[in-house]
């Protein structure tokens, strides 16, 4: 049984958000091993890295502590471990600093969470049981709950990926809990579990390796499972409840159905490699969907974000959306 677990959080402008994700691990219930944290601050532009630590200290009521040179006796024994990334080079690379640091220490339970995601009391457990149920398992997803109302499903673990424009379907989106669902039957549909909250054991990062830095933002995680697929499969912890604030790292307006134009310039640059990477004979029909998603948002008057998306189509399109 997995009993050290160890939570990555990748913050960026979004420390209000973080410091209830950090809370909520620790307000969860804890394993035999000592749990930690560890706060990538992907070069924030609302807060200094001074501030974020100086909020951690007064508010967290743990011990906290900075380090930039690794692991050592201090920061080991820390609940929360806070690493200034010096510059914002994304989701993926903020994560892979994170894990290199956990990797250093006993840590055998290993938790992506969003910085606008919040843990429910038995989601460590959870995670924990469903990955030392079946060692095939890579990669395991969480019961991801609307932060707004609770009793809304955003996602049972992740998505299944369309074989043709390669898009994701969040599984039983805008359902109930209520309705009752087989873990089963969701990991027949699964591709991945979304990066949200993830949770996977120090084989699967031996095997699938580090995420892919490539990506900015988005297609991190089927990337990921494409990685380890050969040995491992994905899963849905059903028991890990998490709640969350969809939405508010990209500053999309999910309610609106309008997605910033930030989030449509990584969704479609994020997309376009992933097809080169995985499937490049899907590339032509790939670009002619993104043709497509542009011209609706014409069709509405988003021209940012139809702007964006052009951008993000480009051969040489750049890592930072600016």
């Amino acid at each position: 049984m997995l009993n050290t677990p160890g939570v990555v959080i990748v913050n960026y402008n979004t420390l209000e958000l973080s410091l209830e994700a950090i809370a909520s691990v620790f307000e969860a219930e804890q394993m035999p091993g000592k749990t930690r944290v560890v706060l990538i601050d992907n070069a924030s532009t609302t807060h200094s890295f001074s501030q974020l630590v100086a909020a951690a200290h007064k508010r967290l009521k743990l011990s906290v502590v900075v380090t930039r040179d690794g692991i050592n006796d201090l920061s080991k024994q820390a609940d929360v471990v806070i690493i200034d990334a010096g510059r914002n080079d994304g989701f993926a690379a903020g994560c892979n600093i994170g894990l290199r640091w956990l990797k250093q220490t006993d840590t055998d339970l290993f938790v992506l969470l969003n910085p606008d995601a919040c843990l429910h009391r038995a989601a460590l457990r959870a995670f924990a049981a469903k990955l030392s149920s079946d060692q095939s398992y890579g990669l395991v997803g969480a019961t991801l709950l609307d932060a707004a109302h609770p009793h809304k499903i955003q996602a049972l673990s992740g998505a299944k990926l369309s074989n043709w424009s390669l898009l994701g379907q969040n599984l039983s989106e805008g359902k109930t809990r209520e309705a009752g669902f087989s873990e089963q039957e969701v990991e027949r549909t699964l591709s991945y579990p979304v990066g949200a909250a993830l949770a996977f054991r120090c084989d699967w990062l031996d095997y699938a390796g580090f995420m892919d830095e490539q990506y900015f933002l988005y297609y991190e995680e089927i990337d990921w499972v494409r990685s380890g697929a050969k040995k491992y499969r994905p899963g849905w912890a059903s028991e890990a409840i998490v709640y969350h604030h969809r939405g508010a790292v990209a500053g999309s307006h999910l309610a609106e159905k309008m997605r910033s134009p930030l989030a449509d310039y990584h969704m479609i640059r994020s997309r376009m490699l992933f097809t080169l990477k995985w499937q490049p004979w899907l590339f032509p029909l790939i670009c002619v969907l993104s043709a497509v998603q542009m011209m609706r948002r014409i069709l509405r008057g988003q021209w940012l974000q139809a702007l964006a998306i052009a951008r993000g189509c480009l051969p040489n399109a750049n890592r930072k959306f600016n």
